[in-house]
């Protein structure tokens, strides 16, 4: 019985352990179906429609409202893996399983090599990963494991910053492939503030490193190299949208690399959202601006048939028909997550064939400075409280009590980030794997789709990615029981280690970065709970990292000044 426990402490044993763990991943799970939705306008459908059209020669296809809204890096590589014979399921969890190992072995250095493999299993068996969003061809697929690549890099820098002896040239390499990994992940998803987080916490981590080295000889002769680093590590993230940039201006004659974040959208989405009628000062849980407020405001342009007029004519209001299901409060309006898709699409239908990025942009420099004329002569309307892009103050939240929502939507998100669940969004779904929609089979057979699961392949399926998700649960709730009773049972000295431990302070800023994005989406959008698959696997990190820190006598970087014996 004892066996495997001590094999465990063998680094050479963990290693064969850990292969047996890839093998059994990369020839049980990686094989295994997800849930194809081609049919979907958003997500799922137009990241499957952008991967064949890249496959095609065409890169993202013809431009429409959607095009420069998300990042292309995950329909890119789909693309790139269909190709060479790899679905877009197996490519997911190849790219996962290469993004775990990276994570599990720089967060936990040597001297611990079961916990290594304990962190791998339940990253590998992470129940988000086999749930119905963890199936689905999402953006997320491509961004988490690069997510996990580059905070393990960064782990990896900020222990050898610790070292007695300092040596930039171990400290260059890692430094600039986490820089570039930074720079992929902004041109796969829009939410740049995450990113832009992480990589503050992690300057002023490094920076304090280096404050606190005593060998002022090697700091005066590193300078120069460290100087360099840093600015090399704010440098590289721009080559990846540099690229995208390049890209969109030779195909829709426009320089963009994520519209969410750069162009005139959000200023307009803002300067909309401040519109209110005169007097009115209820405001609708999640809804930036409501509907009786635009409707005032196309009557107020009677004179100016085009232009912003004929914008807020042609929304279509059952857009918001989801967000209506979901937040009842928001039926006779429309919450602002879905407005702006709304305001995207009427925009777009108002464009004069061909249209392009460049045409976009530049009706949206006139949809600005008629906002602002409006709010300078309208009688009936005022803007107050400006937004900052998709955000409302909270002086606009409109809940009636706020706190308590707070409470309510704080609570949801950090129960999903911290708390193992074995079922975060419900079990194992293979049910809707289907070709109907509107992509061409041939496309479907280019992008190594299978036309349908039958149904003792979907029972046997799922009822396997139920078992992997105990597992997952299991090994996620050890860690976090080891994680608590290292910091109750040991010794004082121990637990200093702990709380001096830059990754494990790293790696709970970045979860806490997560979960706080996340809560602030609730209250102003739409849920943000799906996008806490992107923080739990951090989270499991830091629990590792803690339980290595408390729990070792060899932890990396010498003991604290005032822990030193006196001689």
């Amino acid at each position: 019985m004892t066996f495997p426990l001590g094999a465990l402490r063998s680094p050479g044993s963990a290693k064969l352990f850990i292969c047996f763990v890839c093998l059994v991943y990369l020839l049980l799970i990686v094989p295994g179906p997800g849930t194809a939705l081609p049919w979907l306008i958003v997500d799922d459908g137009l990241f499957f429609r952008w991967s064949s059209q890249i496959q095609q020669g065409n890169w993202l296809g013809p431009w429409d409202y959607l095009t420069t809204a998300k990042g292309p890096l995950h329909s890119l590589l789909v693309a790139w893996a269909a190709d060479l014979g790899i679905g877009p399921f197996a490519y997911k969890r190849l790219l996962y399983l290469l993004g775990s190992l990276v994570f599990a072995f720089t967060v936990i250095r040597p001297g611990r090599p079961w916990l290594r493999l304990a962190l791998l299993v339940a990253l590998l068996a992470d129940p988000f990963q086999f749930g119905p969003l963890g199936l689905r061809n999402l953006r997320e697929g491509t961004y988490l494991p690069i997510q996990m690549t580059a905070l393990g890099l960064g782990s990896l820098v900020l222990d050898r910053l610790r070292a007695d002896v300092l040596r930039p040239a171990r400290i260059l390499l890692p430094m600039l492939a986490m820089a570039f990994a930074v720079g992929l992940l902004l041109i796969t998803r829009e939410g740049r503030l995450i990113v832009v987080s992480e990589m503050f916490v992690w300057l002023v981590l490094a920076a304090l490193l280096l404050r606190n080295k005593q060998q002022w000889r090697l700091w005066r002769r590193a300078s120069v190299s460290i100087l360099l680093s840093f600015t090399l590590i704010l440098l590289v993230p721009l080559l990846p949208i540099a690229i995208l940039r390049s890209l969109h201006a030779t195909h829709y004659g426009y320089p963009l690399s994520n519209s969410f974040e750069e162009g005139g959208f959000s200023r307009f989405f803002a300067k909309l959202s401040a519109l209110r009628e005169r007097g009115d000062q209820a405001y609708i849980p999640r809804v930036s601006v409501k509907k009786r407020t635009l409707i005032l405001a196309a009557e107020e342009l009677r004179d100016r048939p085009e232009g912003l007029r004929r914008i807020l004519n042609g929304i279509d209001w059952s857009d918001g028909d989801y967000g209506c299901r979901e937040y009842p409060d928001t039926c006779q309006d429309m919450a602002s997550g879905w407005l702006v898709w709304a305001l995207r699409k009427s925009i777009a239908n108002q464009l004069v064939s061909p249209a392009n990025e460049a045409r976009f942009q530049a009706a949206l420099s006139q949809l600005n400075r008629e906002v602002d004329q409006l709010c300078s002569s309208s009688l009936r309307l005022e803007c107050v409280n400006q937004s900052s892009g998709y955000s409302t103050p909270p002086t606009r939240w409109g809940f009636v009590n706020l706190q308590q929502e707070v409470a309510h939507e704080t609570a949801a998100i950090f129960a999903k980030v911290f708390v193992p669940q074995l079922f975060p969004f419900g079990r194992p779904d293979l049910a809707k794997h289907t070709w109907k929609g509107p992509m061409a089979p041939a496309d479907l057979q280019r992008l190594r789709l299978p036309e349908q699961i039958p149904l003792s392949e979907q029972v046997f399926w799922q009822r396997l990615y139920v078992g992997i998700s105990i597992i997952g649960f299991l090994m996620r709730w050890l860690l976090l029981v080891l994680a608590l009773l290292s910091l109750t049972l040991f010794r004082q000295r121990q637990l200093v280690k702990a709380s001096l431990d830059p990754v494990a302070a790293w790696l709970l800023s970045c979860s806490l970065i997560h979960s706080a994005i996340y809560v602030l989406i609730g209250l102003v959008s739409f849920s943000g709970a799906p996008y806490t698959l992107l923080a739990a696997p951090i989270a499991v990190g830091f629990y590792s990292r803690l339980i290595r820190e408390t729990l070792s006598d060899k932890a990396i970087g010498p003991p604290p000044q005032s822990l030193k014996p006196i001689t």
